[in-house]
């Protein structure tokens, strides 16, 4: 009886050995091939002054602070962003009480201009050709489609109604309609603001748009901190649960209840693809008769990027979408020219 406990005990202890020594050599494989743990990390972001760039917002999640700001990236990179008592970036340094037709150009960090200076950025640009207009940034770091329209509907209760609205589509907006689990992971590595939550949209039973808010939370899988094989199968099994969440469907009802009141409004809407493919955005576009142009820029070029500092896009790029923007304004769609 003894012998059998002790040989069982001897085959248990080889079986655990040999998974053991398995596990290594799977996580030095997926090592070698450059493969990490989780790492909640940061970014290299100095802010001045101190207290953070963004505040809570109940409906947004957060939203960028008034004030101007000077922003110091990693190796030295430096910019200044100015915001107005709403948190928007301004458009120009002198507040004049002229009642001019508004252009609202909604978007994420890309409109608002994130590593460009105020003057350098298009909604900036475009203002100064534009006199006859006053150009609102709505633009804000991290916002996709869901928030466009939150953004959209919320202002329009309060506020003067634009003449035209100008929504600047990328594609790695679906992650953010839905909150997605790699979203999730971003903005919780980065929240400095405590307790926080994201607006989210499902699609239900009936095939309407419902939108919730989400704590932004992100929980590794036991041991994903240590070993890299054990993360990179909980990014996998996160991505397919993802694609079950319907991003572009979810997309696509935001982007008709923004048209539905555009027309509700006789607001003139105007979408432009900012970034990446432009075949959903186009092809959305045309399938509901709105204006479309495509402003993106190739952001693998030297020149329209902030590498090694920063991969938004730089002052050249910005100016770039100010011109297709412009051409497009003057040549066929402002009530009014400059």
């Amino acid at each position: 009886m003894k012998s059998k406990f002790n040989k069982i005990s001897k085959q248990l202890l080889i079986n655990v050995l040999i998974l053991i020594c398995l596990l290594f050599i799977v996580e030095g494989i997926f090592r070698v091939k450059n493969y990490l743990p989780y790492q909640s990390i940061p970014p290299e972001v100095t802010v001045s002054p101190s207290g953070g760039f963004y505040d809570k917002d109940s409906l947004l999640g957060y939203k960028h602070k008034p004030g101007k700001f000077d922003i110091k990236l990693k190796k030295n990179f430096s910019f200044s962003s100015s915001h107005d008592t709403l948190g928007l970036r301004i458009t120009q340094y002198e507040k004049d009480s002229l009642i001019r037709p508004e252009i609202w150009i909604m978007g994420c960090s890309f409109t608002h201009g994130w590593s460009v200076n105020d003057q350098e950025t298009f909604p900036w640009i475009i203002q100064s050709k534009l006199k006859k207009h006053k150009i609102v940034n709505w633009g804000t770091s991290g916002y996709g489609t869901i928030h466009f329209y939150l953004q959209l509907k919320k202002a329009l209760e309060k506020s003067i109604q634009p003449e035209v609205v100008v929504l600047n589509h990328a594609n790695f907006h679906f992650d953010r309609n839905v909150f997605s689990y790699f979203r999730r992971r971003l903005v919780s590595s980065s929240n400095h603001l405590g307790d926080l939550n994201q607006p989210f949209g499902i699609i239900d039973s009936d095939g309407e748009l419902i939108i919730n808010q989400s704590k932004v939370i992100y929980n590794p899988w036991p041991l994903a901190r240590k070993l890299a094989f054990i993360f990179y199968l909980q990014k996998k099994i996160e991505y397919f649960r993802d694609q079950s969440k319907n991003d572009q469907q979810v997309t696509t009802l935001l982007l008709k209840k923004i048209v539905k009141i555009c027309k509700q409004k006789n607001i003139q809407l105007l979408i432009t693809n900012i970034w990446g493919d432009k075949t959903y955005i186009k092809e959305f576009s045309s399938t509901y008769q709105i204006p479309f142009v495509d402003i993106a820029v190739d952001l693998n070029k030297k020149e329209f990027t902030n590498r090694p500092f920063d991969s938004h896009p730089s002052r050249i790029a910005h100016q770039e979408y100010a011109k297709k923007l412009l051409d497009f304004f003057t040549s066929r769609f402002l009530k009014s020219t400059p």
